[in-house]
């Protein structure tokens, strides 16, 4: 078995991979690649969410805290005190904030944020546990920050 990845040139990302026996022909592939995609081979099936292509190689993304990291990860549930993820976040870069129960007990909600400046800053006065889920920051790795409200 033979393992296609079909990515975007410009970018890398992996839009689908399909696989067919040696028997098959690389025409079959070609017939699924659309403008401005290429395709390159594997062994093993690529995992979209782990590997991009760079330079024509499968290559590890990676982790989102190359470009962006909290200051902190707790804070104090009094509306004034915060925590800033990074400055270095794409343009733009979609949050979905997730509170656990207790926060949600307290008054918190979640959100989805929409960063275009590079960071993004958290202050609540509800205490409990913010799950930051940052939605497909591409080429780097899906992540889930925690901050604790206390």
């Amino acid at each position: 078995m033979i393992y296609y990845a079909i990515y975007t040139v410009a970018t890398g990302e992996i839009q689908k991979v399909i696989s067919l026996s040696e028997d098959d022909t690389t025409d079959t592939v070609a017939n699924n690649v659309s403008v401005g995609e290429d395709f390159i081979t594997a062994d093993a099936e690529p995992l979209r969410d782990e590997v991009y292509v760079v330079s024509g190689v499968l290559t590890a993304r990676p982790a989102l805290s190359a470009i962006a990291t909290w200051n902190k990860t707790s804070i104090t549930a009094n509306g004034v005190d915060s925590a800033t993820l990074g400055s270095g976040l794409l343009n733009p870069t979609t949050i979905k904030v997730h509170p656990d129960v207790d926060a949600m007990k307290n008054g918190g909600d979640g959100a989805l944020v929409v960063v275009t400046d590079g960071s993004i800053t958290f202050a609540t006065e509800a205490a409990g546990k913010y799950d930051f889920e940052v939605v497909n920051p591409f080429p780097y790795l899906p992540t889930t920050y925690t901050i604790t409200a206390v």
